[in-house]
């Protein structure tokens, strides 16, 4: 990948795309956003067909389960794609559309799948600031949307049955059930109480149903300033993966007027801190595209050719 200025210079983005912007090439430096894109390309182009895939086989050898599989194809690339750019798909456009029938659901919604994903797909590796302003505006609006919506909201009926209809709970347990980061409850209120003691007793409920284990991103405290040292730091790590340091004074003049009074090495161990807290990884195996630096990289012994290859061995 060429290093473009887009890519390390971000002294001139608006106020408002500060978050936006650090999601987006958040997203960029992780591995997982290319395998997401690549499988939804092979939905988009009709390499894998829109129905239900196959059962798959139980661990007893010679046995299937008895259910068909929770996903189709065009559900499958979304969630793979909600788990890197989530952030920047409407998930709130489809859910206005009612009474449907289930082929018409189904047509419909592969439809809304493809619109929401084409963008995505041409565009995942773009910087965000050489993207078109009216499709930063576009994206910012979506953010700003689900950044609210995505905190908590009334859950579907569509939800909570398929969730009852694959997993068959015990229908006198309390109706709550989680995916992923998210926890789904059915909650009954005696307004006849005070809101405070509601809140309370809310409150309670909350502590008993998080799970364990989820990695958040917090941007309490944190300033618009705070926001862009972190594009910053994100900058000088892909300097350094692209050129040593004394290659990026001679190479890349204007990176290093910008950030000469930078420890580069270290803001670029907190560039790793900070992309893992973006997405939502702490674990240690989880790295930046960027991470390596060239420095590394040179110091590598070279491959050595064998005595096969020296001295022209044939059978």
């Amino acid at each position: 990948m060429l290093l473009k200025r887009e890519d390390w210079d971000f002294s001139g983005l608006p106020a408002s795309e500060l978050v936006p912007a650090l999601l987006w090439e958040a997203r960029r430096e992780s591995g997982q956003a290319e395998r997401a894109v690549l499988e939804a390309q092979a939905w988009l182009a009709g390499k894998r067909p829109d129905r239900e895939p196959p059962a798959a086989r139980d661990r007893s050898p010679g046995k299937r389960r008895r259910y068909k599989a929770r996903w189709s194809e065009a559900e499958a690339a979304l969630l793979r794609a909600l788990s890197v750019f989530g952030d920047f798909i409407a998930l709130e456009d489809f859910r206005s559309v009612h009474k449907w029938s289930r082929k018409q659901r189904r047509t419909a919604w592969s439809r809304w799948v493809a619109n929401s994903l084409r963008p995505i797909v041409r565009d995942y590796n773009v910087p965000w600031l050489c993207l078109p302003e009216a499709e930063r505006r576009r994206l910012g609006g979506i953010f700003e949307g689900n950044r609210n919506a995505d905190v908590v909201r009334i859950g579907s009926w569509a939800a909570g049955v398929g969730y009852f209809n694959l997993h068959k709970p015990n229908a006198g347990l309390p109706m709550k059930f989680g995916y992923s980061r998210y926890t789904g409850v059915f909650l009954t209120i005696n307004w006849a109480h005070s809101k405070k003691r509601i809140l309370a007793a809310i409150g309670k409920i909350l502590k008993e149903c998080e799970p364990a284990g989820v990695e958040r991103w917090n941007r309490r405290g944190k300033k618009n300033r705070d926001v862009l040292v972190m594009l910053e730091r994100l900058a000088m790590m892909r300097v350094l993966h692209h050129f040593t340091l004394a290659e990026a004074k001679l190479r890349l003049p204007g990176a290093w007027t910008l950030y000469q009074h930078r420890r580069w090495y270290h803001e670029r161990h907190q560039a790793l801190k900070n992309f893992r807290a973006v997405v939502g990884s702490a674990k240690a195996n989880i790295f930046p595209m960027s991470w390596e630096t060239k420095a590394q990289r040179s110091r590598k012994p070279a491959l050595v050719p064998s005595k096969e290859v020296l001295f022209g061995w044939y059978p």
